[in-house]
Parts: structure tokens; C-alpha cells; sequence
């Protein structure tokens, strides 16, 4: 199915027993497990196995076990531990979370770092390759095998908000946990006064709250201005 060599589940980053809020995307980035230098575009090789003081979260080399191996349950306690301790860790996957950290906090003083904030995948594992590039078969296959994770952590304890990350996150979570949502297809004006076109959508899983977008936050929003221009875009328009 793809997963990353010498990776473990990652069935959640940051304080899930507190937050009071949910970021959901597609899957962990195989960065989590692996330094990248510049000059390597298959970066996914033994000597790039992130270790030490550069973990950021318990690889089975930690562990002591081979990709074909089960994980016992003091294996699991130990890959929560890091799960839970992800934004504590100086070495966090600062490209993809600082933007989304930005808007939480611009949007409701919500955070990874004050444990306000848990952010959750429809898959669990990393993939290399990354999710785009898995066959259909592959995607079939993980998307069996863990949704009905993603549906238990959401029914297990009831956020105020559940933010949906892109359209693919959109259509994959609304289809199995039969969310209807409403849509409002607009345009703004980003920092350099270009204009831009999104589709916002909103809804509520039981109790809670449902804000989606149909482009993918981190490459869409990286600077603060616009950052702020999307936050004020939704609140105006949910």
C-alpha cells in the first residue's frame, strides 16, 4: 500500500484529549520520518531516517522493529507519546503547520501549541509516495482500512469545530460520515490585490461544527495577510 518504510501510525498530532477543535487533512507527509535534503528528490533512503535530536515522531527503527513486524501494545504507548508530544518537539514540521497555526489563532485563538487544537488524517500512515501519487487500488485500500479510525476519534469526544482541508478531504469525509454541507463558491482579493476564487463549505457532524475550503491551506495561504484576508472570508460568509 505505499506506507513508509520504517514509519508508524500517526493517529493524531498534538493534545487530543483537550482540544476543543480538529484540523482534518488526507495523510501524514513522509517528511515526518525523513530529512529531505535539497539535492534528493527520492529522499525516502536509511541515511535520511530522521533519529535522535531530529525525530519527530517513534519510527520502527526506534522501536526496534521491521516494517513487516506487528506492533505490540507497549510499541502503541510509546507511538502515542510522540503522538501527543508532536508540538512540543523544536523540530515539528514548521512548513506545513505554522500556516495552518496562524489562521486558528487568527480565527478563535485556537492552537496546536496550547493544545487547543488536535489535527487528525483520513489516513493514518505516511505514503511514498505521496497521496497523488498512489494508484486508485492503493488509495481503496488505505481509505478501508482507516476511516473507521478518523470516525471513532470523532465520535469518541465532541469538538466545537471540525475544519476540513481541501476539496479531496471535503468529498471523502462528507461521503462516509453522510455530512451534508452547504457551499458558497466566492472571490477575494489576496495581498497583492489579485483576484482570487474559493468555495466554502459549512455544515455540523452531531455537535459539531463543520468549515471546509476546497483548496489546500498550505499552499494556498502561506503569508499572515492573507492568512487574515481567508479567516475574515469565512467568518463573513458561514
Amino acid at each position: 500500500m505505499n506506507i513508509t518504510p520504517r514509519s508508524t501510525p500517526i493517529i493524531w498530532f498534538g493534545d487530543y484529549a483537550n482540544s476543543k477543535v480538529c484540523t482534518i487533512s488526507l495523510n501524514p507527509s513522509d517528511r515526518e520520518f525523513y530529512n529531505k535534503p535539497k539535492d534528493q528528490i527520492d529522499y525516502v533512503k536509511p541515511e535520511n531516517l530522521l533519529k535522535d535530536k531530529d525525530e519527530r515522531l517513534c519510527s520502527r527503527e526506534k522501536l526496534g522493529k521491521d516494517d513487516d513486524q506487528s506492533l505490540d501494545d507497549n510499541d502503541i504507548k510509546i507511538i502515542k507519546d510522540y503522538c501527543n508530544n508532536y508540538f512540543n518537539n523544536a523540530n515539528y514540521y514548521k512548513e506545513w503547520f505554522d500556516p495552518l497555526n496562524n489562521f486558528l489563532e487568527e480565527f478563535g485563538n485556537y492552537s496546536f501549541f496550547n493544545g487547543s487544537c488536535v489535527n487528525l488524517d483520513i489516513i493514518q500512515w505516511a505514503t511514498t509516495p505521496k497521496w497523488k501519487g498512489l494508484s486508485s487500488i492503493n488509495k481503496e485500500k488505505l481509505l478501508k482500512k482507516d476511516l473507521n479510525v478518523l470516525k471513532f476519534l470523532l465520535e469518541n469526544k465532541t469538538f466545537d469545530i471540525m475544519f476540513l482541508n481541501g476539496k479531496s478531504v471535503i468529498k471523502i469525509v462528507s461521503d462516509y460520515l453522510k455530512i451534508k454541507l452547504i457551499y458558497k463558491s466566492l472571490s477575494y482579493k489576496n495581498n497583492k490585490n489579485k483576484e482570487k476564487k474559493i468555495t466554502i463549505f459549512s455544515g455540523m457532524y452531531n455537535k459539531t461544527k463543520v468549515i471546509g475550503w476546497n483548496l489546500y491551506f498550505q499552499y494556498t495561504f502561506k503569508n499572515i495577510s492573507n492568512i487574515k484576508i481567508f479567516c475574515d472570508l469565512i467568518k463573513n460568509n458561514i
